[in-house]
């Protein structure tokens, strides 16, 4: 299924858009990423900070350059968003496998990875608490108990569970949110079966 512009979004968690420029711009586009297919790599160091999150918190504290952290935030308040709308409450926690990581891509070695700027997380899930005594109260048709949602076990191309309506319905609104990230990758992208990978690169790709 082909995603382009503003086309709509079919009931599959599979969203494909070619490599396209992107419309807006970014500190960190004017950044070479080329460089040598083997030997060591340097990576730029400049413009790192420490983020735990804002909204929703980190599992872990993470290194990443200091304009990423705005397209965090911009991403925790779409979570939370998307979270209310399923569940009654969003996540009081976001599980990630990494963001500072000094490497090339491996099907482009030619090619800086973006987490090799700190330009990058990979999202592996979240962490639900135990429902509020109001949201007890509500009559919501709501899982009380505390929960996690995770990639590896409740991402489907076809959802049908909660879990799976969540993140497919998370997904569709970072595809139709430019503003937050420019490229989406999850397990429809080959090494991306138990996450969901977001950078700012400079260009636009999505394949989830």
């Amino acid at each position: 299924m082909a995603l382009c512009g503003n086309t709509g979004v079919a009931e599959a968690a599979t969203f494909l858009l070619d490599w396209t420029e992107p419309v807006d711009s970014y500190p960190l586009d004017q950044q070479s990423r080329t460089v040598k297919s083997t030997g060591k790599l340097v990576c730029p160091s400049k413009g790192l900070v420490r983020y735990a999150g804002t909204a929703i918190r980190l599992d872990r504290g993470a290194l990443m350059h200091e304009a990423f952290t705005e397209r965090m935030r911009r991403f925790e308040a779409i979570v939370s968003e998307v979270a209310i709308e399923h569940y009654g409450r969003a996540p009081t926690r976001m599980r990630h496998l990494g963001t500072l990581a000094c490497r090339r891509i491996r099907r482009y070695p030619t090619w800086l990875s973006e987490h090799a700027l700190g330009n990058a997380i990979d999202i592996a899930g979240f962490d639900f608490p135990a429902a509020s005594k109001a949201l007890r109260k509500s009559g919501g048709a709501f899982p009380m108990r505390a929960f996690r949602v995770s990639i590896l076990d409740h991402w489907q191309p076809n959802p049908t569970t909660r879990e799976g309506k969540f993140l497919y319905a998370l997904a569709k609104r970072l595809v139709d949110s430019p503003e937050v990230f420019r490229v989406l990758l999850g397990p429809a992208y080959p090494g991306h079966k138990n996450h969901l990978h977001f950078d700012m690169g400079p260009y636009r790709l999505i394949e989830m």
